[in-house]
């Protein structure tokens, strides 16, 4: 399913300090379809956009990102829900020369200007960005087929009384 793009300008959104509240479902979003596990269909993510200025007085954007999202754990290969809470700020730059150099210590993240710029691209990406590269579940927490992850076979006699039993 395509995603219909909402876009904004810019400049506009931020100097009218306005905000965008909507919502996006998970299993939309093509980039994470890998590490969703079964069930994830309905699982949807709030997300808050809104035009401010940033801590340096500058333009900024700030994305809030809210919601639970259903991952398939590394370990187990069973289901892991995942608490997703997110806030990142954009500073809206003219052009991509102005963006300062890499620096470690600077938690701001640069965006340029447009007045056709693509809010669910956004988000989108935010919520990649949020996700475990592994998702795992705590130590000793897994609930999956373990014999999968120690790579110990079951007893095919065990498997056969339990097939002949339902």
């Amino acid at each position: 399913m395509t995603r219909k793009p909402l876009l904004i300008n810019t400049h506009e959104f931020i100097k009218q300090s306005l905000e965008i509240h909507g919502k996006i479902r998970a299993s939309q979003i093509l980039a994470i379809q890998d590490s969703l596990y079964a069930s994830a269909d309905a699982d949807e993510v709030s997300y808050t956009l809104s035009g401010d200025q940033s801590y340096r007085g500058k333009p900024s954007l700030k994305l809030d990102l809210a919601g639970q999202v259903t991952l398939c754990c590394q370990r187990c290969l069973g289901e892991m829900r995942y608490p997703l809470v997110s806030s990142t700020w954009f500073e809206v730059v003219a052009d991509e020369s102005v963006i300062p150099e890499l620096d470690e210590d600077d938690e701001m993240d640069y965006i340029v200007a447009s007045t056709q710029f693509d809010v669910g691209a956004l988000v989108e990406e935010e919520l990649l960005l949020s996700l475990p590269l592994a998702p795992k579940h705590e130590e000793g927490a897994c609930t999956g087929d373990l014999s999968i992850m120690t790579g110990q076979k079951q007893n095919p006699f065990k498997v056969l009384e339990g097939l002949k039993a339902s």
